[in-house]
């Protein structure tokens, strides 16, 4: 878990003694305060001052300080620096208090360690106790954030209230006293500080060499941090030099070209690739030289692609000729990544020589060719390509055509949607194809709806094409999407809830509320069907399949179920909810239905959680069958009846199963209707 690293409960155990002596030091300052300002009015005069300077010096502190401070000395000094102010501070008032006694020197001495106190507590140590946090995985880091500041600070102010009358009224202790107490919890906030200190740098290296910091931004201010990223640069492995590389693009432009330039000369090809890819989409044309350098002495073919590439990205005088000498290399890859580099300059003699190689291709009898102008126009992504790349969305080859739509993807250009729209309906295209039109984004969502009303269309392309309007979404998707909830084809019906659960839909309208809440009762009906197809199949072996085929539709009925109510009701509780019924754990679901139980209103309760509950079958139908009576019919009926239900919903593996059930019976010599033999 979270708290059994050594690292996180050292950071617990410094927020509580970081705010058990900010704590200390009010009950100190205002005990002394009131020795030389009785009247309210003085107190609230000395209060507003000292807010005002500590303000003054916090802001101060935030805006000139703690940047160039952190990116100077690191989190590890900055996160000691407190505790250690406040320690000599502490020191000075217990030594001049002892020797002098509560004289207005030790008032002052304090106040100014208070004010000291403030204005470093929420610039300096704030921003460390933060960068503290950036080697925890999110969800740790979340949790550990959250108890720290909702269980530990409480817990300290706790400790701090009984202690303080502990030892005034239990001990007798006055403000110089308490100053003794303050010293110890300050030395000790030291020492817990120095240890994580010398935690971090462990702690931070050991998540970028695994990754961890995926979802974080990392706080380039600060100079440890810093120090091992720029380590973690030279490292052996491809993985962790990427991850720190991408961390990194933050930095100030010298440094960041300064770190490119040593990558250039890596001994790992993925490297130096990545970094020219880096170098044409951030625009460093000042790095141009040490392209031309590296291309000069690289063997990597793939290498050389990506600095031509960028080379012709980048445009500058050289480049265009450069680029033409590449034209006719030996290598494909290095000849691709030249024309790449002449399209992509811009340069009217290199668009020339790119597009008549490209035209050639297209017409190429070999698909391997076609295929590599499909690629080409698609890395390409230059508006003008698209006619050239129609024909290719056609094409009889497997590999040309899926290349084509792909990069119809990244042209997005309305003339090819209607080809990428084509290849949805053959399945070994349709991933393809729908990737293709979620990158088209709200342009093509008129295409998609007349798909979805087009008639023929099988229920695996009806569900892409929802899943394609889920994932572009809009403010308009959501009222269409709840009309095809009437479909009686449950696979689709899934498929919209999920869409509409992955855009974060909630019902707005009272129209929108009912036609949910009627999903809901027939969603429940269509249990009850279940629950009494599972009932009249008894526990005879031939139809072992298909109860269990049975079981698995009711898990899908009870999932829609739920996702219906998270529109209507709190939806996190309710996918909280979800969550603990696709668990196999008895004490997750159980903990599920208390949730349900409690969010529901009792109408609902009456109905839904006879479906939910860890209970049989049959009990569950008896239940269900006050509102939706089922008939009891023989099995061979009850066959012919599952029949026709699935055909009618296109639940092709439900049907199979029927007439295995029925072949297994007729098999066994049991008795047949006249409809099992039309069936059969």
């Amino acid at each position: 878990g979270a708290f059994s690293s050594r690292y996180v409960r050292l950071m617990l155990v410094l927020v509580v003694l970081a705010y058990l002596s900010y704590l200390y030091l009010d009950t100190i300052v205002f005990s002394l305060a009131q020795r030389y300002y009785q009247t309210a009015d003085q107190i609230a005069n000395l209060v507003g001052i000292t807010m005002g300077i500590t303000s003054l010096l916090t802001i101060l502190g935030q805006v000139l300080i703690s940047g160039p401070f952190s990116k100077r000395y690191g989190v590890k000094v900055g996160v000691v620096v407190l505790p250690v102010l406040v320690t000599i501070g502490t020191l000075v008032i217990a030594t001049t208090g002892t020797l002098l006694g509560p004289v207005l020197l030790v008032f002052w001495i304090s106040h100014i360690t208070r004010m000291t106190d403030r204005a470093i507590r929420f610039s300096i140590d704030e921003v460390s106790l933060q960068i503290m946090y950036q080697p925890l995985l999110a969800a740790q880091r979340s949790i550990v954030q959250t108890v720290a500041e909702g269980g530990m600070k409480p817990l300290a102010g706790g400790l701090a209230g009984v202690s303080i009358v502990l030892f005034t009224r239990g001990l007798g202790f006055d403000a110089v006293d308490l100053t003794y107490v303050l010293l110890a919890v300050a030395l000790t906030w030291v020492i817990v500080a120095l240890l994580l200190a010398r935690e971090y740098p462990a702690r931070l290296s050991k998540a970028l060499a695994s990754r961890q910091l995926s979802g974080t931004t990392l706080a380039l201010n600060d100079g440890d941090s810093l120090s091992l990223l720029r380590a973690h640069l030279g490292s052996a492995h491809v993985g962790e030099v990427l991850y720190a590389l991408e961390l990194l693009e933050d930095l100030p432009g010298a440094e960041l070209e300064a770190a490119f330039v040593r990558l250039l000369e890596h001994p790992e090809a993925a490297i130096r690739r990545d970094v020219a890819a880096r170098i044409e989409r951030l625009r460093m044309l000042a790095l141009a030289p040490r392209l031309y350098d590296r291309l000069a002495v690289e063997d990597d073919p793939l290498v050389q692609a990506a600095l031509l590439r960028t080379i012709g990205a980048l445009n500058d005088e050289r480049a265009t000729d450069l680029l033409e000498s590449y034209v006719a290399h030996a290598d494909p890859r290095v000849r691709h990544g030249a024309l790449l580099g002449l399209v992509r300059g811009g340069d009217v003699e290199g668009m020339l020589i790119a597009t008549e190689w490209l035209t050639t291709q297209v017409r190429s009898t070999d698909p391997e060719r076609r295929a590599l102008a499909a690629r080409f126009m698609g890395e390409a992504a230059l508006p003008g390509f698209q006619r050239t790349l129609v024909p290719l969305l056609y094409d009889d080859d497997h590999a040309v055509r899926r290349a084509a739509i792909t990069a119809a993807g990244r042209l997005k250009h309305v003339q090819l949607w209607p080809g990428v729209l084509a290849a949805i309906d053959q399945s070994e295209f349709r991933a393809d194809a729908a990737t293709a039109l979620a990158a088209g984004g709200p342009t093509v969502m008129p295409l998609l709806w007349a798909a979805l009303e087009r008639t023929g269309q099988d229920s695996a392309t009806r569900a892409v094409l929802v899943r394609v309007l889920g994932r572009i979404g809009g403010a308009d998707v959501a009222p269409p999407l709840l009309a095809l909830l009437d479909s009686r084809d449950e696979h689709l019906r899934g498929t919209v809830l999920a869409a509409l659960q992955g855009r974060g839909y909630g019902a707005r309208a009272a129209t929108e509320t009912a036609l949910i809440q009627r999903q809901i009762d027939i969603e429940t009906e269509r249990a009850a069907h279940l629950l009494a197809s599972v009932r009249d199949l008894g526990v005879l072996d031939p139809t072992a399949l298909l109860r269990d085929a049975l079981d698995y539709r009711l898990a899908n009925v009870r999932d829609r179920i739920l996702s219906l109510l998270a529109m209507v009701y709190d939806a996190p509780t309710v996918h909280q909810v979800q969550r603990s019924y696709r668990s196999s754990s008895a004490e997750q679901r159980a903990y599920g239905l208390e949730l349900l139980d409690l969010l529901l209103p009792s109408p609902v309760k009456a109905t839904l959680l006879p479906l939910l509950e860890d209970i049989p079958g049959a009990q569950q139908l008896a239940r269900l069958e006050r509102r939706f009576p089922q008939p009891r019919l023989e099995t061979v009926q009850r066959l012919e009846l599952l029949r026709v239900d699935a055909d009618d919903r296109c639940d092709n593996w439900i049907s199979l199963c029927v007439r295995y059930a029925l072949q297994l019976l007729r098999a066994a010599d049991q008795p047949t209707s006249t409809a099992e033999e039309t069936a059969m």
